[in-house]
């Protein structure tokens, strides 16, 4: 975003105020959108001595203009004050906007101001933060926090570091957030995301040469970006025209994954489906759709998956086109031998995920005798068991983890959570959306492994198969929150809500 800034101004010849006051207008259009009597209310706005705190001042200025009760909390002296914000802060006192200077010795009139205001403005340091609020900043911080009010954060709330994801000390937490030009990482990345409220993205007027200019690496995945891989079906077609996914799964006691993953195949559009398991799965497996087709593979003493069944699995997928293979498969020695000598075989599009993943975590061999497109789904314990790294660490750095491990293994990767990061080999990261913590439930994961599989046997590519996978997944789980609840969610929901999903999307 700096960079963009710097073009718009430096190669553009858009002057930073200009861009300041677009900043402060589209805040305040959207402040008056979301809350339409807030002109009646007593509005506080929270300023630092930086650019934030310059749109800050533009902000109180439109209010006051527009007969608004407004005031600016100014953190420091007037008189320290530079450039664009300088100017800001002069043409608001001119105007007659009441600012007041906030030093260590007058803060608790600070608390009393802000303690009887409705609507409290956050434009203390914005996406130039990177350490922890210290000293007075970090009590104001606070205290804007225990008055329980409404707060609206200009660009990122204060305290939170804008490429991130973690809190990093005190931090605002705000009701809305307005992302200024772009999303910044820390909008969509959890914990941080949880300090954001409700976002909303405003335009600015950077012109789209500036934004160009940047090479933007890391996206958010929007719906516009998966509506163009869908294609209308043609009338005169048949099931084989939709391809015809093989999901590898199950194991005693664990055959309700695989029929979950291999409906959700079905659901996504593939118009054959077989669950291959273990032979004697394959005789208890009431559980298994009927729309579906069952397969019994060799199995070790034990009830698990041999290595005996490789050829039954390179015969199975001859006419097959696309394969999953983990859910509930267990991580048994032969079972891991089977994948090491089946996987780089295999010569259809795979996807790998649950007992799949895990094996892939104890055997080198299988990890790098991985065909390039290949995608896993990992969670982030998964994730941290085929990469060697801490989960903590993970969790903390959970871009750079997945673009590393990506690019290095050539495959397409998704860092499920809240809110997955999606990796490609070529480096590019979409950050999806969609999902709530009602999927932290058994077999929604194994329901996102059959609908990619089920996009990919369409003739989808690996890379749209996983995004559009992971989209519609998240999106199902969204809706069926909406009508019924978070708490009471489970994966079949998810199954029952995918058709509706498809169709809000393609209307």
């Amino acid at each position: 975003m700096q960079t963009v800034d710097a073009h718009a101004i430096n190669e553009c010849g858009i002057p930073g105020i200009v861009l300041m006051e677009n900043a402060g207008i589209r805040c305040v259009d959207t402040v008056l959108k979301r809350f339409p009597d807030c002109l009646q209310k007593k509005i506080t706005i929270v300023a630092g001595k930086g650019n934030n705190g310059g749109d800050g001042f533009v902000i109180a200025r439109h209010f006051f203009n527009k007969g608004a009760n407004v005031q600016v909390l100014l953190i420091g002296e007037h008189d320290s004050l530079k450039n664009d914000a300088r100017i800001n802060a002069d043409s608001a006192v001119n105007i007659g906007v009441p600012i007041k200077e906030i030093n260590e010795t007058n803060i608790k009139s600070c608390r009393h101001i802000l303690n009887h205001s409705q609507l409290i403005i956050d434009a203390i340091f914005g996406t130039g933060f990177n350490k922890a609020a210290s000293g007075i900043y970090e009590k104001i911080i606070e205290i804007i926090n225990e008055t329980e009010k409404t707060v609206v954060a200009i660009d990122i709330p204060s305290g939170i570091d804008s490429d991130s994801g973690q809190f990093i000390g005190a931090k605002v937490n705000a009701s809305v957030t307005i992302a200024l030009a772009l999303y910044k990482r820390s909008h969509w990345l959890f914990p941080a995301a949880d300090a954001m409220g409700e976002l909303e993205l405003v335009d600015i007027g950077i012109p789209e040469k500036a934004l160009s200019s940047v090479p933007i690496d890391i996206n958010l995945l929007e719906v516009e970006n998966i509506q163009t891989q869908f294609q209308d079906r043609n009338a005169n077609s048949h099931k084989g025209t939709f391809g015809h996914v093989l999901l590898i799964a199950g194991s005693l006691g664990k055959n309700g994954a695989g029929g979950l993953a291999a409906l959700a195949s079905l659901r996504s559009g593939a118009g054959l489906a077989t669950l291959a398991m273990p032979e004697s799965c394959q005789k208890l497996a009431e559980a298994v759709p009927l729309e579906v087709m069952t397969t019994g593979l060799s199995e070790s003493k034990e009830g698990f998956l041999g290595l005996s069944a490789k050829q039954q699995i390179l015969e199975l997928c001859k006419d097959k086109s696309s394969v999953a293979i983990g859910p509930g498969i267990s991580t048994e020695n032969e079972t891991v031998e089977l994948l090491e000598n089946t996987i780089p075989e295999l010569n259809i599009p795979l996807v790998l995920d649950a007992d799949g993943l895990n094996c892939l975590a104890l055997s080198p061999n299988l990890l790098s005798s991985l065909k390039p497109g290949t995608i896993l789904t990992p969670h982030p314990k998964e994730m941290s068991r085929i990469s060697g790294i801490e989960t903590q660490e993970i969790l903390n750095n959970r871009i750079a983890v997945s673009s590393e491990f990506a690019k290095k293994h050539s495959i397409y990767l998704i860092l499920k959570g809240a809110h997955s990061v999606i990796a490609m080999p070529n480096g590019e990261i979409f950050i999806n959306p969609t999902g709530n913590s009602g999927m932290a439930t058994a077999g929604s994961g194994d329901v996102l492994t059959g609908i990619i599989a089920g996009l990919l046997a369409q003739g989808m590519s690996s890379k749209w198969a996983t995004l559009s996978g992971c989209y519609l997944h998240g999106l199902a789980g969204d809706q069926f929150a909406h009508k019924q609840s978070k708490t009471n969610l489970i994966a079949g929901d998810l199954l029952r809500e995918l058709p509706n999903t498809i169709k809000s999307i393609f209307p």
